[in-house]
């Protein structure tokens, strides 16, 4: 109940329904990318119950184990977890792809469960990346380069990895870290925004260009006529107002004018991450 991990928010809802104790006022580590920690009692009677990755809470983790209990190192449940795709999730996927997007799968999740989502949501085997650490992450996204990757991520364990990203968004507006560090939030239950955004911002990029390119052609031209003396201060008071009026008016119609979907080329965005 204390964690906003993924995980933990479904085993907690799973286990609610049958009205185990709980205690508010025990001492609970959480450590990010690993799972939850509490140690009882002090000196060699120290008993540390786990809950979170095999291969942290277990002394010896079995292949099969993925999310577990344990007390002092030693299983006592494991848990299995399926999880479910965004309804829009491989056409959205697909569509990013075909505008030219690099799209990367990188995960703190066990090898075949990365294994298993990829290849539901259509990536390929080189493009994932599995059983990563919040700074494994973080390194990952630091050598695509900071202003060429977009980041998405829903977790504590992506914290690092958000600082290292040049733009970086959650889904997971409901939750207390990630919200202050991302720039941009998705909402709904779909991928389908993450797209319309790139689309859009690509297109008003284009509009900024040709409007800066008038502006300052104008420019250029009316001075040059001044310094000639063809420009009376009777038409200087007439075409800078009107131009500034015209302006506005191509700027406003170029935005509402339906942005075409772009190409990606390598600088305007190299990977939109995503983890799972």
């Amino acid at each position: 109940l204390r964690s906003h991990h993924p995980v933990s928010l479904c085993l907690a809802s799973t286990l609610q329904p049958q009205n185990l104790p709980f205690n508010a006022h025990v001492g609970i580590d959480e450590i990010p990318g690993k799972g939850m920690r509490w140690v009882e009692g002090e000196g060699s009677n120290a008993v540390e119950w786990c809950l979170g990755a095999a291969s942290w809470a277990l002394a010896f983790a079995r292949p099969e184990d993925s999310t577990v209990f344990s007390r002092n190192g030693e299983v006592l449940a494991t848990f299995t977890f399926r999880e479910l795709l965004r309804a829009d999730a491989r056409a959205e996927l697909k569509s990013l792809e075909s505008l030219g997007y690099d799209l990367w799968l990188v995960s703190g999740d066990v090898r075949r469960n990365v294994d298993s989502f990829s290849e539901r949501v259509g990536f390929a085997p080189d493009r994932t990346r599995a059983e990563q650490t919040p700074a494994d992450k973080a390194a990952f996204v630091k050598n695509l380069g900071r202003e060429e990757t977009l980041f998405l991520g829903d977790g504590v364990n992506d914290s690092l990895a958000f600082s290292e990203a040049g733009v970086a968004g959650t889904p997971a507006i409901d939750r207390p870290v990630m919200p202050g560090k991302a720039d941009f939030f998705l909402v709904g239950d779909g991928l389908a925004s993450l797209r319309t955004g790139l689309v859009e911002s690509a297109h008003l990029r284009q509009v900024i260009r040709r409007v800066l390119t008038i502006s300052v052609t104008y420019n250029v031209v009316v001075v040059l006529c001044g310094l000639m003396g063809t420009l009376s201060p009777v038409r200087a008071a007439i075409f800078m107002p009107l131009s500034t009026v015209l302006l506005l008016l191509y700027t406003t119609a170029s935005i509402q004018r339906a942005a075409p979907e772009p190409r990606a080329t390598a600088r305007q965005l190299h990977s939109p991450g995503v983890t799972s």
